[in-house]
């Protein structure tokens, strides 16, 4: 029971941090973050799963999806992530 209280803890905590955030800068940590905690690594960079979707991301950071998927369209000219073939795959943390 507190092992589980202490992670919503953490969740809580994270989340907090991030509301002080632009929006965009809160999709680019919440990206990383479940890159960082939920992908997989491979040569070509960190392989997000497919739950990972638009749709979450905008709960979690607090966004429209329609921004999402702006956001997501502004990382990709940059080359930082790719979503095609799907899911998406973080190719650049550093920037990101």
């Amino acid at each position: 029971m507190v092992k589980v209280m202490s992670e919503e803890l953490r969740e809580a905590h994270a989340f907090a941090k991030l509301s002080f955030l632009k929006k965009e800068e809160r999709i680019r940590k919440t990206i990383l973050k479940c890159a960082q905690t939920l992908g997989t690594f491979s040569d070509n960079g960190i392989l997000l799963p497919r739950e990972v979707t638009q749709e979450v991301l905008a709960r979690y950071t607090n966004t429209s999806r329609e921004y999402v998927a702006h956001t997501l369209t502004h990382l990709i000219k940059e080359e930082i992530i790719r979503n095609r073939p799907k899911p998406l795959l973080v190719m650049d943390k550093t920037r990101l």
